[in-house]
């Protein structure tokens, strides 16, 4: 699950087709032709409205055959990038929470956070205490182990054994990447050019560990290595450790892009591959793209 982008001040019938980058509110007035109205269950200029959301939440509980485990990979908060602040930012992270809990409460979730979660968007600082962490640290804390919890709460990345409700995932562990370190908007990444937040180093120790242990890990985060929102330098680094542990990981599960993808890794001589990458497609309508 990524991108749902829940944007609580959405309202049926508002103007679809303003000149703000985000539409459908009371603040954009009445549409001024039919064709121009926020629809009951989206627009395509537009976030997504509560409604939807609980419905593909109902949709999901109601399904003969329940998902064993879930991924969330982040930007659960509208695009209303002028009006935010950190505690508003964070309650759309927490109203998702609930929403979960309540739909599929035995289901474990492994969350990461998108660029849109911070405040302001795209900018986490790795060498002091993040404020969005520390609040939504404390409503994750039910799906993560202690030690993923700290190190979470500090850093934003994590890993910790699988598990689902029915399947038998011993041997395998997911790790939970904070895509902040590579994000090319993240201006606090000035301050600690090297290996933010020493994530890239544990990353590798965690491969170190796997290799001896035989365990086999999925990893998720937001903003994809390689792609244009992360830095080349980090991306360079990252896939030179999935290129050496390539054995290990199963897949590379992202999102960031609205858009369903699959990439291919190569080897850092571009001759044969060495993983798969693979995005769902965002829950959000942003913008013209169907949930």
């Amino acid at each position: 699950m990524t991108d749902m982008h829940l944007d609580f001040d959405y309202t049926p019938g508002m103007n679809a087709n303003c000149d703000e980058p985000l539409c459908c509110r009371e603040i954009n007035g009445p549409a001024p032709t039919p064709e121009d109205a926020a629809g009951p269950y989206g627009s395509f200029n537009c976030d997504l409205p509560p409604k939807v959301a609980e419905m593909m939440f109902d949709y999901i509980q109601e399904m003969p055959e329940k998902p064993d485990l879930i991924f969330w990979t982040g930007d659960n908060i509208a695009h209303d990038i002028w009006n935010q602040t950190t505690h508003k930012n964070a309650d759309y992270t927490i109203q998702i929470t609930d929403w979960i809990q309540h739909h599929w409460p035995n289901i474990p979730v492994f969350p990461v956070p998108g660029n849109h979660e911070f405040f302001p968007v795209n900018v986490m600082q790795f060498d002091d205490m993040e404020p969005i962490l520390n609040l939504i640290s404390e409503v994750w804390k039910m799906w993560l182990d202690d030690e993923s919890y700290h190190s979470f709460k500090k850093y934003g990345y994590y890993s910790m054994p699988l598990k689902g409700i029915s399947e038998d995932w011993k041997g395998f562990r997911v790790i939970g990447i904070n895509t902040e370190a590579c994000n090319n908007e993240n201006w606090f990444l000035f301050s600690q050019l090297n290996d933010p937040g020493n994530q890239l180093a544990w990353l590798e120790e965690e491969f170190k560990k796997m290799d001896k242990t035989g365990e086999r890990a999925y990893i998720i985060g937001h903003v994809q290595p390689g792609g244009g929102s992360c830095l080349n330098e980090w991306s360079v680094r990252y896939r030179a450790l999935v290129e050496r542990y390539q054995h290990l990981v199963l897949v590379h599960l992202f999102g960031h892009s609205h858009v369903e993808f699959f990439n291919v890794f190569t080897d850092s001589k571009n001759t044969s591959s060495i993983g798969v990458m693979h995005g769902p497609g965002g829950v959000t309508t942003y913008t013209h793209d169907n949930p």
